[in-house]
């Protein structure tokens, strides 16, 4: 029976594992990535390793929070994201009339506007270009 790769990977001890993926990724357009940043990866506790789980598990609570919110009333969704990017209080004092007026005036805008987003086509951008380009260019 044939061994693969995987299968000699596996067993290797961490110091060699990373100079193997150090020397695999070299493979790919001959990206080099020091041994070294694979070392430290491999040796990092997994305390992190929990604490991102947990993080990308509340962050999906969140999203789905969200979904929820713009499916039932996209206009009240895009007025809370108004009110906490102002730092508009709905407290005990309540919203005063010009704060009202203008969410409900910026909202129609947006209606009208066919915007498909809600964050600034900056960030949108930024978000972006780090997906097709990684953060160092």
């Amino acid at each position: 029976m044939a061994t693969r790769k995987y299968d000699l990977v596996t067993k290797q001890t961490s110091d060699t594992l990373a100079q193997t993926m150090s020397d695999i990724t070299y493979t790919y357009k001959e990206t080099k990535v020091p041994k070294s940043h694979y070392k430290k990866v491999l040796d990092e506790v997994v305390e992190v390793e929990v604490s991102m789980q947990l993080n990308m598990s509340l962050l999906n609570v969140y999203v789905e929070m969200f979904k929820k919110i713009n499916e039932e009333s996209s206009e009240i969704f895009i007025k809370a994201l108004l009110c906490l990017e102002k730092k508009i209080s709905l407290g005990k004092k309540g919203i005063r009339p010009y704060e009202l007026q203008a969410l409900d005036e910026t909202y129609r805008v947006y209606e009208s506007s066919k915007a498909k987003s809600f964050i600034s086509e900056t960030l949108v951008g930024v978000f972006d270009d780090i997906i097709e380009n990684g953060i160092c260019k």
